[in-house]
């Protein structure tokens, strides 16, 4: 019997690895050539050294391979990318989703302006975002965001993550969102979030990182520019906005609101008719002018001239003043005062 040098038990005199630890045991070589050792060495090499040959004992060494990627990195890093995968999941592809359901919502033959539109809109958007979330990492491994930072999530011994443990692990992403999540991603060794302990996921970087970002671009551009060109991108999302703005605090609030009222359109305006056309007098003495539909009538002024006698030859010529006007005191006087008579030469 000898003893292990590695752990200190026992072993059998025959036996060459130690039981318990695999370790090589110091013995003689008691081999073939009528059980002496071979000896090596002699007088002039030094003491003698006995040369025990390896033992196939039927065990396989496994030994770690050394990993050919970091799982995590710098924590810092990681959890800035791993936030900034979920903006784009959360923000850039529910856009997405929202924008290609409202117009189809509006295709279907519903306003896009009222509630019922919007809330439609609303519940196949998370729906959608729903089933995005779990189908795309329990097959792909990653979401979009994740594959744009190059992330991926896995379960176990680098095993895919399957449809069951993507539901559970999104089913908990709520209450991951209200900062617990992100404070556990730091302080946990395999920075795992709710979702992740109950499914049994973690999220680590993904082996060939440049082909998700190449494969998450394409997409994205690829789903943006089909909205752009054949679903009125702009414009149903300028609508989409507006409506937002309008009915989601009541949504939010669990109210129904009421379409809103149409602006009552303006009276006509009368068309106006057609007014007689006044021509103002002036007054002689330079008097506020009185607009009058019709002249007032005035008697014609009378001028006479009569000579003052034949035998004197100066002539003399005498002029009458005209009419006053019978008008009313409130129409102002039209006829003018009439000139002296022109004089006459009376000759003999």
């Amino acid at each position: 019997m000898a003893n292990c040098p590695s752990c200190g038990k026992e072993q059998a005199e025959t036996s060459a690895f130690c039981g318990s630890c695999g370790a090589l045991l110091d013995r003689p070589n008691t081999g073939a050539l009528g059980g002496a050792p071979s000896v090596i060495g002699s007088s002039l090499t030094g003491p003698a050294e006995f040369e025990t040959p390896p033992v196939d004992t039927g065990r396989v060494e496994l030994r770690p391979a050394p990993p050919l990627y970091s799982e995590f990195g710098d924590v810092g890093q990681y959890i800035a990318r791993r936030a900034f995968a979920l903006i784009i999941d959360l923000v850039g592809v529910a856009a997405l989703f929202a924008t290609g359901i409202a117009y189809l919502v509006a295709r279907g033959g519903s306003d896009p302006h009222t509630f019922g539109a919007f809330f439609a809109t609303a519940v196949y958007t998370l729906f959608a975002m729903i089933v995005y979330l779990c189908v795309s990492e329990a097959y792909a491994s990653a979401t979009l965001g994740k594959a744009l930072v190059g992330l991926r999530v896995r379960a176990g011994e680098d095993q895919p993550v399957g449809i069951w443990r993507g539901i559970v692990r999104n089913v908990f992403l709520p209450f991951d969102l209200l900062i617990i999540g992100f404070v556990l991603a730091v302080i946990t060794p395999r920075r795992k979030r709710i979702g992740d302990f109950v499914a049994g996921t973690v999220v680590v970087n993904a082996h060939k990182p440049a082909l998700g970002v190449v494969a998450a671009i394409a997409i994205l551009g690829a789903w943006g520019y089909a909205e752009y060109a054949y679903a009125d991108g702009l414009r149903t999302a300028q609508t989409l906005s507006n409506s937002a703005e309008i009915y989601a605090p009541a949504l939010v609030n669990g109210q129904s609101p009421l379409p809103p009222a149409p602006t009552p359109l303006p009276d006509r305006t009368p068309v106006p008719t057609e007014q007689p056309i006044t021509v103002p007098t002036i007054a002689p003495s330079g008097g506020a002018v009185t607009p009058s539909p019709t002249p007032a009538t005035s008697s014609a002024p009378a001028a006479s001239a009569a000579p003052s006698g034949a035998g004197t030859g100066a002539p003399s010529a005498t002029a009458s003043p005209s009419a006053q006007p019978t008008a009313p005191d409130s129409a102002a006087p039209s006829a003018q005062p009439s000139a002296a008579a022109s004089p006459k030469t009376v000759t003999g």
